[in-house]
């Protein structure tokens, strides 16, 4: 399950070697996590946990949704407006999709952001958690 909720979604896939124009410069997408917060998953008994790096970023910044069993989580903050000489670090827009399994509970996800780390939580359904059977 854990390798379900973190495959790609198709759209991603079809995008990520795409180069993207960015400031007159072509900016190559394909590098890993250039434009999205790192992301760490977690699972118990109860539910997944995605904890997605987000510094810098505030509530207001982000959208989440879901769609046809997809996890999209999107956030887009204002360039400081100054001008770089290098930069090294620092994100102005995150874009990650999740495919949630068949059990995930959507109706009870929940999200938090807290100390520049934005935490989802993700129930499973009751029906799939383990159930110990008595033998008689």
């Amino acid at each position: 399950m854990l390798y379900e909720l973190m495959s790609n979604h198709p759209h991603r896939t079809e995008r990520k070697h795409r180069p993207r124009k960015h400031h007159g410069r072509h900016h190559d997408r394909s590098k890993k996590h250039s434009r999205n917060g790192l992301c760490n998953i977690f699972e118990n008994e109860n539910e997944w946990t995605l904890e997605v790096l987000a510094p810098g970023f505030e509530k207001s910044d982000f959208t989440m949704e879901v769609e046809e069993d997809v996890l999209k989580l999107t956030a887009t903050k204002e360039s400081t407006g100054r001008k770089f000489v290098k930069k090294e670090f620092g994100m102005n827009e995150i874009d990650r999709s999740f495919t949630l399994p068949k059990n995930a509970a959507v109706e009870k996800i929940t999200a938090k952001l807290e100390a520049g780390i934005l935490s989802v939580s993700i129930p499973k359904n009751e029906d799939a958690k383990p159930k110990s059977i008595t033998i008689k």
